[in-house]
């Protein structure tokens, strides 16, 4: 089984996607402390054991979506358009946390535009092809 596939443009999507979560889940995961003083603002309530526990749950996401590369190519474009709406919650969670001030500004912004520009491309993707389909 391989999580990380860049050999097409809907692996490489797939691929980033699971590395965008690994990369946010895994430090919450190992390091609670350390990533809740680096990602949510002082007032922020929240213990280790949340930030732990959310850690592992987006680490989990991050490995199932990973494993959506070794879907057929059919079945990868059905997984694109999840992931489009997975990415665009995901930006308007992060935007609302960071406009609430719970989230680090830098953070938020940064996890604002990651997130937008993957649903733009997991639109595009889950989409491409499919009015040539309906013409035939």
């Amino acid at each position: 089984m391989r999580l990380f596939d860049f050999s097409d443009t809907d692996s490489t999507l797939i691929s980033l996607s699971s590395i965008s979560a690994l990369g946010f889940g895994v430090p919450n995961l190992i390091a609670p402390s350390q990533a809740r003083a680096l990602n949510w603002e002082a007032g922020v309530t929240a213990d280790d054991t949340i930030v732990r526990f959310m850690g592992h749950g987006i680490t989990s996401a991050g490995m199932a979506v990973g494993a959506m590369n070794n879907l057929s190519a059919g079945d990868k474009k059905t997984a694109c358009k999840g992931l489009a709406v997975l990415h665009g919650t995901v930006a308007a969670m992060v935007g609302h946390a960071t406009h609430a001030k719970e989230l680090k500004q830098p953070v938020g912004i940064a996890n604002v535009v990651l997130h937008s520009a993957l649903a733009v491309a997991f639109v595009a993707r889950g989409f491409k092809g499919e009015e040539d389909a309906k013409v035939a």
